[in-house]
């Protein structure tokens, strides 16, 4: 079964094999790496995906996005 949506980090190669697949991505990058912000934003800008840093009002927004893709 394919998903319609992932709740993922902001890897490269992960964010590219979903793209193929036209999986809608909510990215939440891990904020240690030096390029996860980067390439989430990527994605937000080419592909209509979101992004959600990872901070204390991070559950609130993914209640937030995933309400947008109900």
């Amino acid at each position: 079964m394919r998903a319609d949506l992932c709740i993922c980090r902001g890897g490269t190669t992960s964010l590219a094999e979903m793209q193929v697949f036209s999986i809608r991505k909510l990215i939440i990058p891990l904020p240690i790496t030096h390029d996860q912000v980067s390439n989430a934003q990527y994605f937000v800008d080419h592909h209509d995906d979101q992004m959600i840093l990872q901070n204390s009002s991070m559950l609130t927004h993914i209640q937030q996005s995933l309400r947008q893709y109900i």
